[in-house]
């Protein structure tokens, strides 16, 4: 069986078959490129702690405006 990767890179999946009880199974890829997952990964982390931060910010410091009528 072949598939195509999200790059367009080819992706082959091998069955060997031993004896009736043994089959063995392999994936073959190309080469992931770990800089560019990385990076992917860390913007999103990034993002998602920059977007926790600003939901928090009216809870834990009121301005002074809201505090005003007490």
């Amino acid at each position: 069986m072949e598939l195509k990767s999200m790059s367009g890179g080819r992706i082959a999946l091998q069955r060997r078959q031993y004896s009736a009880s043994c089959r063995e199974f392999s994936v073959r890829c190309p080469r992931l490129q770990l800089r560019s997952l990385s990076a992917a990964t860390c913007s999103v982390w990034l993002a998602a702690y920059g977007l926790f931060v600003l939901s928090q910010i009216p809870l834990c410091c009121p301005s002074p405006a809201s505090t005003a009528w007490l």
